[in-house]
């Protein structure tokens, strides 16, 4: 059974790289050329992607700090239970990041 399985993957896997390898083929040359060049392009630099995901973190980091000295000051109040505790946390960094967005 499972090389019956095996081999029908294989085939349907040859059959799709037969047909991409003729739609290339039938583009022209200066179509696939021009695509390709703007896809380049539109491609935000790497630096400015860390430096970006960078910012979010140290964002993510100070709403964590907030939303946890939150949480202490409800555990003091009452005893929550360890699922509580998660689904507050969540509730305030997504209320954060609505009120921040």
């Amino acid at each position: 059974m499972f090389k019956t399985i095996a081999a029908g993957v294989i085939s349907s896997l040859a059959f799709f790289l037969i047909s991409e390898s003729r739609a290339e083929s039938t583009l022209p040359v200066g179509v696939y050329s021009t695509a390709q060049a703007e896809r380049t392009e539109s491609r935000v630099p790497l630096r400015k992607r860390v430096d970006a995901v960078k910012k979010r973190l140290v964002q993510d980091r100070q709403k964590f700090h907030e939303c946890s000295a939150r949480l202490d000051a409800a555990k003091a109040k009452k005893r929550m239970h360890t699922w509580k505790q998660i689904h507050f946390l969540e509730d305030c960094m997504r209320g954060l990041s609505a009120a921040n967005g």
